[in-house]
């Protein structure tokens, strides 16, 4: 059985239809970059196209909006405590 791989185009239609809402396909070229699809791979190293298995694209649960939280043990930043005595 050969393996499917979507471009990054491709796998943005895929996407925005299972999870009915507007998936760019430079969101997926940075999903690739952050390793939520572990098996996708770039046609030419270091910065061709990217191709991404359709199977990765079945597994695949998109990050919620917005910026991730940064943790309170990061250097630089205030950790809220709560003092509820």
């Amino acid at each position: 059985m050969t393996q499917q791989f979507l471009t990054t185009k491709e796998a943005a239609d895929f996407l925005s239809k299972r999870f009915n809402r507007n998936i760019h396909d430079y969101s997926v070229a940075r999903y690739c970059q952050r390793g939520y699809f572990p098996n996708a791979r770039r046609v030419y190293e270091p910065k061709g196209p990217w191709i991404i298995p359709l199977e990765d694209l079945e597994n695949f649960e998109p990050p919620g909006p917005g910026r991730p939280r940064k943790k309170c043990d990061d250097p630089g930043r205030l950790c809220e405590t709560s003092n509820n005595q």
